[in-house]
């Protein structure tokens, strides 16, 4: 992921090409290919955001559509490291394709856009749109202008081949950083609408030649690079915090049922409790009350 500022206006551009991220993601959802589409635009958005967000901090933010369509939610939750992971609700969708590309907008239908910031103080901010389009980007910009008065262009793209696996994938946002000009306005918008297959472009070109392109009125300067990956935070402890949020009534059936497992949403990993590990939460829980606190 890259990202830039223009020389002679306050506009500023983040590319990412995440082809391997997205193919990380298909495999650990087990999602069909207008279903990766989908899941790919919105991972790609989330990574799109945190160039919000405070550079090498904890800060996070995370989208979730949640919508009409057959895929019902998405979710994807990126940091300022460039790790990015996320869950579909219904990974097993697929339309037939309209104009030749896979049918993301019927897939997703009408909804809501859900954006969380988790800034590591106080209350995370959390902010929420009608989808506009469902075809994700316009969606995403959509949210930016409307939430965050940040006039803004947004292209999200994933291809996939005819075995379902993820051919290229990328994103590219460029947004304002201050008063600019309605001229460069327009040619910004003038140079999104003859953009082509951002996926595509990213894997021919890379993020670095497209952003240089798509602001060479201005030039650039001040570039950041980050590497991206879709990884995922679960841990065994983090598996018992959700069994000891079950409470003590629900922990009880789970001890009478024997050995217990919870399986990660993002990820798919299974994480193993003996029926000892559960009598010993159980008497945690006991000793505050019956309560998590």
């Amino acid at each position: 992921m890259l990202r830039c500022l223009a020389d002679r206006t306050n506009l500023r551009g983040v590319a990412v090409e995440g082809t391997t991220v997205v193919e990380a993601a298909r495999k650990a959802q087990d999602t069909w290919p207008t279903a990766t589409a989908a899941f790919g635009r919105v991972l790609m958005g989330a990574l799109l955001f945190t160039a919000f967000l405070e550079d090498d901090t904890p800060q996070r933010v995370s989208l979730q559509v949640v919508c009409q369509g057959p895929i019902q939610e998405i979710f994807a939750e990126a940091d300022t490291y460039g790790a990015v992971r996320g869950y579909v609700t219904n990974p097993h969708v697929h339309l037939d394709p309209v104009e030749g590309k896979l049918d993301v907008k019927g897939a997703v239908g009408e909804g809501t856009l859900h954006v969380v910031k988790d800034l590591g103080v106080g209350e995370p901010y959390h902010s929420s749109v009608p989808l506009v389009s469902g075809g994700l980007a316009l969606d995403l910009a959509y949210y930016l202008v409307k939430s965050e008065q940040i006039p803004s262009a947004m292209a999200l793209g994933v291809l996939v081949d005819p075995q379902g696996r993820v051919d290229s994938a990328g994103g590219l946002l460029v947004h304002t950083v201050g008063e600019v000009p309605d001229r460069d306005l327009a040619r910004l918008e003038e140079a999104f609408n003859s953009l082509g297959s951002i996926s595509h472009l990213m894997a021919e070109k890379g993020p670095r030649v497209v952003l240089k392109e798509i602001l060479a009125p201005w030039g650039t300067w001040a570039w950041v690079e980050r590497s991206v990956e879709w990884r995922c935070r679960c841990s065994k402890a983090r598996a018992q915090g959700t069994l000891i949020a079950l409470g003590k009534e629900d922990l009880e059936k789970l001890l009478e049922q024997g050995d217990t497992q919870v399986e990660c949403r993002f990820c798919g990993k299974v994480y193993g409790f003996s029926k000892g590990e559960i009598q010993n939460l159980l008497k945690g829980l006991e000793g505050e009350g019956g309560r998590f606190t």
